[in-house]
């Protein structure tokens, strides 16, 4: 995920913004932050095959 997210992703400027900041502001959140950005690219996967 980590790869497709922050190497291929086309919002991978937005990913590392987020994981940086949640990181560094946030660390007891980090994993919930990286969570649901995982989750916002599957759904977006989702939504672009089936509409």
């Amino acid at each position: 995920a980590m790869f497709l997210l922050g190497v291929v992703g086309e919002g991978r400027l937005h990913y590392w913004r987020l994981f940086f900041w949640s990181l560094l502001r946030r660390p007891r959140q980090f994993s919930t932050a990286i969570t649901l950005a995982i989750y916002g690219f599957h759904f977006r996967r989702v939504f672009e095959l089936h509409v």
